[in-house]
């Protein structure tokens, strides 16, 4: 039964079939959900109406940014439900385990103190490509206490409007900059740790409960899917270097080989 006390904002553009993965995963769980589009051509906009969600195109006239799409998505989601008092942000090629939800919504009912909860992230298939699994290795970080969370986290409400949610302006890093906030105003960030359920479905491999998020991304492009502490390092050649050195490290620790030592990773 959908939970009336929580709302989810999925954010995407021409995500396609992870889209529609994204949404049969989260549409369930809560009483409602907007999709917020930037601009897809794929019939994004049209699959999340007929799946039933909400659904709120961004003004391309203005910059793009996940930050923004997240703030217009839970503005335009409260002032439809104002007594919602937690809103699950996804970006739209991720799909939620099933039952997450309830015990991140349990966690931050216990736990006054508490603005955010978020999981551990997951490549769906780390194995297919040793970019997914950079990604998968990023993603493993302590449970318990956080600094900071990513984009796909239960927040509460009174919260997140509290700071005034997300910098619209920033075109990356804005989930640890509202944290910092957060945590600036006395609110806790918590990674849930909880008890292992294993699910299976034809494509899954089997899953603890704790790990939040599967990834379903397909390209492997380099820059689309490194994880955004690399990607930036382009912008100066003496950090490329250094990262060169930290990236053929996690490569070779990743896959027991031993790597060149030439200029590698397009850079």
């Amino acid at each position: 039964m959908p939970d009336s006390t929580v709302g989810i904002v999925i954010i995407g553009r021409n995500e396609g079939d992870r889209l529609s993965k994204c949404l049969a995963s989260v549409l369930p769980t809560a009483q409602a959900a907007m999709y917020v589009d930037s601009g897809s051509t794929d019939g994004s906009v049209e699959m999340a109406q007929t799946m039933g969600a909400n659904v709120l195109p961004l003004d391309l006239g203005s910059p793009l940014t996940a930050a923004r799409a997240r703030n217009a998505g839970y503005e335009r989601l409260l002032s439809l439900h104002p007594k919602i008092r937690f809103v699950m942000f996804v970006d739209g090629d991720c799909e939620v385990v099933d039952g997450w939800m309830h015990d991140a919504r349990d966690y931050l009912e216990a736990s006054p103190e508490c603005a955010a909860v978020c999981g551990r992230r997951r490549e769906r298939h780390p194995e297919r490509s040793v970019y997914k699994k950079l990604c998968d290795i990023e993603w493993a970080a302590p449970l318990g206490d956080a600094l900071s969370c990513g984009g796909d986290a239960l927040f509460r409400t009174k919260a997140f409007t509290q700071v005034s949610g997300f910098r619209d302006g920033l075109i990356a890093g804005e989930e640890p900059e509202l944290c910092l906030r957060l945590r600036g105003a006395g609110w806790h960030i918590h990674r849930l740790a909880l008890v292992f359920r294993s699910i299976k479905t034809n494509t899954y491999q089997v899953t603890p409960r704790s790990n939040l998020f599967q990834r379903n991304t397909t390209g492997d492009a380099l820059i689309s899917a490194m994880p955004l502490r690399m990607r930036c390092f382009r912008s100066s050649l003496d950090v490329t270097r250094m990262c060169r050195k930290k990236v053929r490290a996690i490569l070779e620790k990743a896959h027991s080989i031993k790597l060149s030592q030439e200029p590698c990773l397009g850079v």
